[in-house]
């Protein structure tokens, strides 16, 4: 017992010497920032340099008092900033142009659909976008085939081939091990669940998904066949035939202008600036400069509250979406006089049904004081689409995912291992359903009576809020719901949406409900620092400890904390899978 006692006492140890470093790095990043003056300076002559390659939110605030949030926090790049900073460089006479070097863009396909839209309205200034890469991914030369001019490296490498999904299925693994999941689901398309249930993809799934794909790849083919120039046709004998397989087929095919050397490709830029040597700007360089020049004068605002990532109990923050930031952010925006009408940007595959309707409340609470729009981002499906049904528009991009109107729930259970090892579960109760569940027992008729009966009665509230909120009578809707998922295109055609554009475009439809034409924008929630977060994880770390002295006290203890782990039926609202189209 020594021995763990002096093994605990050396982890608070390296603890505590970890704060201290923290504390020191504070201090450093601190005078260097300030050392800097705050507003970069941009020099003639530059050129925006389009770095991508950080994960892209859709909104991600840099914290000017936060210095260390992006060195030891979750790095991220805003969609929000970086359409401001392209719009910006526009009307910037420093700016000769935009070099699209080596994306690697870690985006949806929406927000990189977003950047394409903003560098096509560059380009009218008049200015140049020009794109170069080793590697273009799918993605990336998408992206990419926006610009005048586009070039591959000469031993590079051009992925265009059609977009794909992959599911993976686990029945036979769960018959094997004795480890499964225990699946309680209503909607005939709700394939989240489906992975735990077969060994194969059902002919409802393999439909739903091959009719997304050929909706989104209508979208990437026609826009990369106006940007080159080309013939649609062409663009898909590109990806039949896998013409960029080689530098010098890409070239043939007419799918880039040239191959050049990363010098080459700089020394053009410098013969176009006149210079001796390209000024590229970095983007965050540049970002930080143009919030610096915001107008922020129009006394009229559009709130654009952001809603990203799962939809999960807690308080939420920049990666998932919880109650309390919401509420607040909602709260705020209706009862801010200068707020006009309010957009919740939307970019979520769902989560938890309980928050989802906690957060509609909330929206409908919004709604009775400020017009309300909702502006789909890459996803927003099951759980995201439960909170557009309170908007009085709904808009979505042409790459947005949605619908998924559907419920389920799972449970693990580790019955047939723990049979094989030996392990049999025997209980004692007062009532017959006071046991309710148990992993190491199969699951009774009983309680899986009980959960479904709660699946069906939160799916009736799902139709009944999608039909409230879209005038259509919930025959209607469940006609379109069973959990499949739409592209915007279908979601249109079946009245799930009503409006396809982009964020700017939903908020100069909110501003049109609200009748004002000169307003500025202004960004929620108010995301906790990184301090907040750092310093409020100091109690899951506390936690731990307590955890370990526990388990390290005997084994008494340590079964006693195990029986109080939570094991219980989560109801869900959410796309299917993980479902990542590539």
């Amino acid at each position: 017992m020594s021995f763990f006692k002096s093994y605990l006492a050396t982890l608070l140890a390296i603890f505590t010497s970890f704060l201290i470093g923290i504390f020191m790095l504070v201090a450093l990043v601190g005078i260097s920032a300030s050392s800097e003056g705050g507003v970069p300076t941009i020099e003639d002559g530059s050129v925006l340099s389009l770095d991508l390659g950080l994960p892209i939110s859709d909104y991600a605030p840099i914290g000017e008092d936060d210095p260390l949030a992006d060195l030891l926090g979750n790095p991220q790049l805003s969609l929000e900033s970086i359409l401001m900073a392209i719009g910006q460089a526009a009307e910037d006479d420093r700016i000769q142009g935009i070099s699209i070097k080596d994306p690697f863009a870690l985006g949806g396909w929406s927000q990189v659909r977003d950047i394409r839209l903003a560098l096509e309205r560059f380009r009218l200034s008049g200015k140049p976008v020009w794109a170069y890469a080793d590697m273009y991914t799918q993605k990336d030369y998408y992206l990419s085939s926006v610009a005048d001019s586009l070039y591959l490296s000469p031993v590079g490498v051009l992925d265009v081939k059609g977009l794909s999904a992959e599911v993976l299925y686990y029945k036979g693994f769960q018959q094997k091990t004795g480890l499964k999941m225990e699946v309680i689901r209503h909607g005939k398309y709700k394939s989240a669940v489906e992975p735990y249930l077969e060994d194969q993809m059902s002919e409802a799934n393999r439909s739903q998904l091959s009719t997304l794909l050929h909706q989104l790849w209508r979208t990437i083919s026609q826009e990369i066949a106006q940007g080159r120039g080309v013939a649609l046709e062409k663009v898909n004998d590109w990806a039949t035939n896998v013409s960029g397989k080689t530098p010098e087929k890409a070239l043939d095919a007419g799918m880039i202008d040239g191959l050049l050397y990363a010098d080459q490709y700089d020394q053009k830029w410098a013969e176009l600036t006149g210079e001796d040597e390209v000024e590229y700007t970095s983007l965050s360089r540049y970002i930080r400069y143009a919030q610096s020049q915001r107008n922020l004068k129009s006394k009229d605002q559009i709130a654009v509250v952001y809603a990203q990532g799962e939809i999960l109990p807690g308080p939420g923050n920049q990666q998932y979406i919880g109650t309390k930031l919401m509420e607040e952010a909602l709260e705020k925006a209706a009862d801010n006089e200068s707020v006009k009408a309010i957009v919740l940007r939307v970019n979520s595959p769902g989560g938890s049904a309980m928050v989802s309707e906690h957060i509609w409340r909330a929206l409908k609470r919004a709604q009775e004081k400020k017009p309300l729009v909702v502006s789909m981002g890459s996803v927003a499906a099951s759980g995201g689409y439960y909170l557009a049904t309170a908007a009085d528009k709904v808009w979505a991009t042409p790459m947005t995912i949605t619908g998924s109107i559907g419920v389920f729930g799972t449970i693990p259970n580790w019955s047939e291992l723990s049979e094989s090892w030996g392990i049999h579960a025997e209980q004692v109760t007062t009532h017959p359903q006071a046991a309710q569940y148990s992993p190491f027992a199969p699951m009774s008729d009983g309680f899986r009576s009980q959960v479904q009966e709660g699946i069906e009665h939160t799916y009736q509230t799902f139709l009944t809020r999608v039909s409230e909120g879209r005038k259509m009578t919930t025959a209607q809707v469940d006609s379109v719901a069973q959990g499949r998922v739409w592209s915007a295109q279908d979601a249109l055609s079946v009245g799930l949406i009503d409006e396809i554009g982009s964020l700017d475009e939903a908020v100069v439809g909110a501003a049109k409900l609200a009748g004002v034409s000169d307003y500025r924008v202004r960004n929620y929630p108010n995301y906790p620092s990184f301090w907040e977060e750092f310093f409020s994880s100091m109690e899951g770390f506390q936690s731990l400890v307590t955890q370990v002295k526990t388990v390290f006290s005997g084994p008494d203890q340590a079964v006693a904390q195990l029986q109080q782990l939570p094991i219980r039926a989560e109801v869900y609202v959410r796309l299917p899978f993980g479902l990542e189209v590539r």
